[in-house]
């Protein structure tokens, strides 16, 4: 008899767990971050996998938001209420399905914001499977720090911070042009120290440039930032605010990666990947910067230098700009070296009175060279039309 009785018990129990719906992943397909009641006019959207024959049977789903009870029933569907269709799956099945917002949540919201919990239960003749689905974590702003972690969500930030971006103060705390021509021995001298409000420009040459840029801040690691140095004809208004014309040339537009702390950036080396940077005064009375600014004698003009922060937000960008005015007065385009009056035109001959040496030069460079070549005397110089310009007396 125990036996007979035992056997009873595992049929009814086998019965059972077939009676028991096939059902597995069960996810929301809903919109992440989207906020439900009763009266939105919303839908719940989810789905999940089944398999087996269910024949011409109903299955009823119930989906909850939170927890499994009453109040947080978000609806119910009665799937093949009718009858009408043959519930039969071979294997495991995607079934998408949606639902209108009960009014239990009247008054009340539900969101689908990361790691928010759902539940479904599937009841299917008599016997009920409960499946739950977590929201996935999110990651909105990219930064590698997930939504429900990240204290701004939308703005990019170190771990460090909360996911927040840090408050640095990315300034330009030093300046300097330096000089790289023969007046200075070979040697760069500088001619700008900032902040020095006002300089001259008085020879030909290569200048360059060398901003110190300082990034104060609470994170660590590389910060990536951008330098612009323009030039332009100095009329009262100093860049961004000039127009950009035959007068305004840009002459870095370079990324550059640094760290935290004081950092200089020798625009005159190859590092960062767009040095050197120099600027050539001509010998005549009208020339070229950077191929682009006509530079002319006793004229003056700007350097606005720019640090923008790329990867990071900048709490204070006022201190973000420099701006210096400059005066090309070109004594070599001006007056001949050792007296004289007139302005230097090239080729010029220069002639001794005695007429024991005569050379003829091209340029700056050539002229220098004659100068120390020739003895000592009295000499004349002319143009390439036999116009007299200048006397010098060579002692």
């Amino acid at each position: 008899m125990k036996t007979i009785t035992l056997t009873l018990i595992t049929f009814l129990i086998s019965l059972s767990s077939f009676a028991q719906a096939d059902v597995q992943n069960f996810r929301v397909t809903s919109a992440i971050n989207q906020t439900f009641t009763s009266s939105n006019g919303q839908r719940f959207d989810y789905e999940f996998d089944i398999s087996g024959n269910y024949g011409y049977n109903e299955i009823k789903l119930w989906a909850y938001a939170e927890s499994i009870n009453p109040n947080n029933l978000i609806g119910l569907i009665r799937w093949n209420r009718e009858g009408d269709d043959n519930l039969n799956f071979s294997s495991y099945t995607t079934a998408p399905k949606w639902v209108n917002i009960a009014h239990v949540w009247d008054g009340r919201s539900f969101s689908t914001n990361p790691l928010e919990t759902f539940f479904l239960v599937v009841e299917y003749q008599g016997t009920s499977v409960t499946l739950s689905y977590t929201i996935p974590d999110s990651d909105s702003d990219g930064d590698g720090v997930f939504d429900s972690q990240d204290d701004c969500p939308n703005e990019a930030g170190p771990a460090s911070n909360n996911g927040c971006p840090d408050d640095f103060d990315l300034r330009i705390s030093d300046f300097r042009i330096f000089q790289k021509n023969s007046f200075s021995s070979g040697n760069p001298s500088v001619v700008l120290d900032y902040p020095t409000a006002n300089f001259e420009i008085k020879h030909t040459g290569d200048y360059s440039f060398a901003p110190k840029i300082r990034l104060d801040g609470s994170g660590s690691g590389n910060r990536e930032y951008n330098i612009k140095i323009v030039a332009y004809r100095y009329t009262g208004n100093y860049y961004p605010n000039v127009s950009t014309s035959s007068n305004f040339t840009e002459l870095i537009n370079g990324d550059v990666f640094i760290g935290i702390g004081d950092e200089t950036e020798p625009v005159s080396d190859f590092d960062d990947g767009f040095g050197p940077v120099v600027f050539t005064q001509g010998s005549g009375t009208s020339t070229t910067l950077n191929g682009e600014l006509q530079v002319s004698a006793g004229t003056t003009y700007a350097l606005s230098v720019i640090v923008e922060p790329l990867d990071f937000s900048d709490s204070n960008t006022s201190n973000n700009q420099i701006n210096v005015q400059f005066l090309f007065n070109n004594v070599e385009a001006n007056s001949a070296p050792g007296g004289g009056g007139g302005p230097i035109k090239y080729p010029i001959i220069i002639i001794g009175l005695d007429d024991f040496s005569k050379s003829t030069v091209n340029n700056e460079e050539e002229y220098q060279k004659a100068l120390k070549s020739i003895p000592k005397g009295f000499y004349v110089i002319h143009d390439k039309d036999g116009k007299q310009q200048s006397k010098i007396i060579k002692q």
